[in-house]
């Protein structure tokens, strides 16, 4: 990913796991622009920028190597979609809807 991309999307993530979340940490090491804003003895959140969309894909991987571990992803992206994706690597469930743009935030707030 490059800083150049046409549409950021920004990801607020929580995970929470009955092990200690030290494997956790190694798998969010390998996610581009990542900041980490607060780590508990068995949870983590952190947020990170991706290209577009969320990488659901890679959420849904780490959860099945980690099946006592629980995820949400709260995101948005710059042409205004958003979405919440929860739970784990065998159950869960995402929500996708229709938000405010890049641009319709700076003509209603900026």
């Amino acid at each position: 990913m490059t800083t150049e991309c046409t549409n950021h999307c920004l990801n607020r993530m929580t995970v929470t796991c009955i092990e200690n979340n030290h494997p956790i940490l190694q798998e969010i090491q390998a996610i581009p622009y990542i900041t980490i804003t607060q780590i508990g003895k068995r949870g983590i959140r952190f947020t990170y920028v991706s290209t577009w969309e969320p990488y659901n894909e890679w959420l849904h991987y780490m959860l099945q190597r980690h099946p006592t571990c629980w995820a949400k992803n709260e995101w948005s992206s710059e042409d205004g979609m958003a979405g919440i994706w929860m739970g784990t690597g065998e159950k869960h469930k995402e929500i996708k809807w229709i938000d405010l743009s890049a641009e319709d935030e700076i003509y209603f707030f900026g």
